[in-house]
């Protein structure tokens, strides 16, 4: 991966973090802290506490797919580097929630890692290990099982349909209206 195509990762994920955190503090009421460094490399992005004392504590990974939304498949990595061997973060996220948000769909999948990594054997014995495209990073691919989300996940898990907590587009929406010239 280029460094323009890196840089440009980085700011999607990071505008799909924001948007993550407000929608889960708003409508969640979660209050939320982000991962130190170390906890970061151990797939960890955020700490969430819940309700009503918030002294519940998640750790909890985000994770954004946008083939997802074109393919109907969670891509669950088993391989991040297929060069150095490096398991992928579905076998080695030390999160307690994987966050899986599919942008376009609209939709966030609350997964367990445990319970993901309890019916993979099986998910590989039946969809294929498949890599990502070369061009996506330098010199090395990451693999993982593409599993149809609505037949093998969504039945088993929550899934939160953000348009459902979203006002209808007939109503004035301040997040989307744009100071008045002079106001700036």
């Amino acid at each position: 991966m280029n460094r323009k195509a890196f840089d440009e990762n980085a700011d999607i994920g990071a505008e799909s973090a924001g948007f993550l955190d407000h929608f889960f503090m708003r409508f969640q009421k979660v209050r939320i802290e982000r991962a130190t460094t170390e906890q970061q490399k151990q797939g960890i992005d955020r700490i969430f506490y819940r309700p009503p004392d918030y002294v519940k504590r998640s750790l909890v990974e985000y994770k954004r797919d946008e083939n997802a939304c074109r393919t109907g498949n969670a891509f669950l990595e088993t391989i991040s580097n297929d060069q150095t061997g490096k398991d992928g973060w579905v076998l080695t996220t030390k999160a307690d929630v994987v966050l899986y948000y599919l942008p376009t769909k609209d939709l966030i999948y609350l997964l367990y890692p445990s319970w993901l990594r309890e019916r993979l054997p099986q998910w590989e014995k039946d969809y294929e290990l498949r890599p990502t495209k070369p061009e996506r990073n330098a010199g090395y691919q990451s693999w993982g099982v593409c599993v149809p989300l609505e037949k093998e996940i969504a039945p088993h898990v929550r899934v939160f349909n953000i348009a459902e907590h979203l006002p209808p587009l007939t109503m004035p929406c301040p997040l989307l209206e744009l100071p008045k010239r002079g106001e700036e």
